[in-house]
């Protein structure tokens, strides 16, 4: 399955470390690897990234325009 999170709040140009933990219906638990972000220096805010983000997936979906 896939899942979709937004973080708010990052400083701009800090590097962040995450896993992540999974737990099904019936209580199996799976961890992740180690993975490394680097929050980007945008100006843009957190809707606008969001609507974007939309946008890149669904082609056909004009927001904002």
């Amino acid at each position: 399955r896939n899942h979709v999170i937004v973080l708010t709040g990052l400083v701009p140009g800090d590097v962040y470390q995450y896993k992540v933990k999974s737990v099904d219906e019936t209580g199996n638990v799976s961890d992740s690897e180690a993975f490394t972000l680097l929050a980007p220096s945008s100006t843009e805010s957190v809707v606008e990234v969001i609507a974007d983000n939309f946008s890149d997936i669904f082609g056909w979906l004009q927001v904002g325009n």
